[in-house]
């Protein structure tokens, strides 16, 4: 696990970062063809229908490429800039505010970026705790219980001297359904059920009470985010309850903008200041297809009844048509930005494929965000992808005909904090 923080910028980012002439500092150039056979836009604009489509290739002018000198410059970025940790007060009253503060620092060490990155303290905490030592095994199960078996099951015994057993069925998708029971006699008894985000999860006992315990994967859709991040902990007693689970999250609080790249001194003024005022919480409040102002949203005939957005997002007069929707990472289970490019074909009446995003990750780096903004009387196309711990590479760009300038690019830092949420209702720190 310590090498799990630091090898991960090298296997989510690809190819090649930008171009440095000899003795200038010129914007690095991504070009799809051969630029002598359309030696200008005006002539590319004489293009068939046809010609545009070999013309143009809008997948290769918006990759995301880095050079591996660029990539430990953002490997160094993430260290420095990581949240330092600060005991937050838990405002509860389910889990002793000791047993919090010690997951605190536990989940701090988890999340942290580089080789101190490390689920050892949790590891240690719960071993301390008595975690794997109420684990039944696997002859104990099948002698035990009859039906479909757990995958899991623990045993313990209560200060009243009452036994309860905690059975936890995996799911396809990832957390377990987990179900408590007891036994008076020969009878079941029910005492509550719940599901995990998680399917590691360990049994552990804190002054007198027991805890079912994992590291928590969050699945809300508004932040997209699918990655170990947080601990679930469920208190274990007779008729359980919902409220009886506190999760704590260490997630983004702001985010900080690192420059990697920038050629402002060749921008028109309005779109150095567009990209300098941007506002970053806004930005990744929005949804996954939210258009810019250079977007108009279609649902016309031409397009089948299906919603696109419609730009001229390389500045030639010939609109891109954009189909923007979910993906999911089947390897990760992580949720990208898949979108379609077309041209629209008038004499057919039909919608011609430009390019298609629908396997737009590699590695553990997804494109997560892309608009068009129309400023100065040109369009730019900015674009975001999520690295792993909520980091984002920001990218600026000017596609003119088959040809893309890259204006700036930045790193987006987490600066993190504490939340914690008892059943649904997230609380305050105080």
């Amino acid at each position: 696990m310590k090498q799990r923080r630091i090898n991960f910028i090298g296997m989510l980012i690809f190819l090649l970062f930008l171009f440095i002439a000899c003795g200038g500092g010129s914007n690095y150039i991504k070009q799809n063809i051969d630029s002598s056979e359309y030696p200008d836009i005006q002539d590319a604009g004489q293009l068939s229908i046809e010609e545009w489509h070999t013309f143009l290739n809008i997948g290769e002018l918006l990759k995301l490429s880095l050079k591996e000198e660029e990539e430990r410059q953002i490997s160094q970025i993430l260290l420095d800039n990581q949240s330092e940790y600060v005991r937050t007060p838990y405002p509860g009253e389910l889990v002793p505010q000791e047993l919090v503060n010690r997951l605190e620092e536990a989940l701090y060490a988890y999340c942290k970026f580089g080789e101190e990155g490390s689920d050892q303290p949790y590891r240690e905490l719960l071993n301390e705790l008595g975690g794997g030592s109420y684990r039944m095994a696997e002859e104990e199960i099948q002698e035990m219980f009859t039906g479909t078996l757990p995958d899991q099951a623990f045993a313990f015994k209560l200060s009243n001297g009452k036994r309860l057993y905690l059975k936890s069925y995996f799911l396809e998708n990832g957390g377990t359904s987990c179900y408590l029971w007891s036994k008076s006699g020969g009878e079941w008894i029910r005492e509550g059920d719940f599901t995990t985000t998680f399917t590691k999860g360990e049994v552990i006992c804190y002054e007198n009470t027991y805890y079912y315990v994992g590291l928590e994967r969050d699945r809300e859709i508004d932040t997209q985010i699918m990655k170990d991040d947080g601990i679930q902990l469920f208190r274990l007693r007779e008729q359980m309850e919902w409220e009886d689970k506190l999760s704590i999250r260490y997630v983004p609080k702001e985010y900080k903008r690192v420059p990697l790249f920038s050629v402002a001194e060749e921008m028109e003024k309005v779109a150095a200041d567009y990209i300098e005022g941007m506002d970053t919480a806004l930005i990744l409040n929005e949804n996954i297809d939210a258009c810019g102002s250079a977007e108009e949203l279609v649902l016309k005939e031409e397009t089948g009844g299906s919603e696109y957005s419609r730009a001229d997002m390389t500045n030639t007069g010939i609109p891109i048509y954009m189909k923007k929707t979910y993906e999911r990472n089947l390897v990760y289970n992580w949720l990208y930005l898949g979108v379609d490019f077309y041209l629209y074909h008038e004499d057919e009446h039909q919608l011609l494929l430009l390019d298609s995003w629908k396997d737009s990750y590699s590695g553990k780096l997804q494109r997560e965000y892309l608009w068009c903004e129309e400023i100065g009387g040109k369009v730019y196309t900015f674009q975001l992808f999520r690295l792993e711990d909520y980091a984002y590479i920001f990218e600026a760009l000017l596609l003119e005909g088959n040809q893309a300038r890259t204006l700036q690019r930045e790193v987006w830092v987490p600066r993190k904090e504490i939340r914690f949420k008892e059943g649904d209702r997230l609380l305050s720190a105080m």
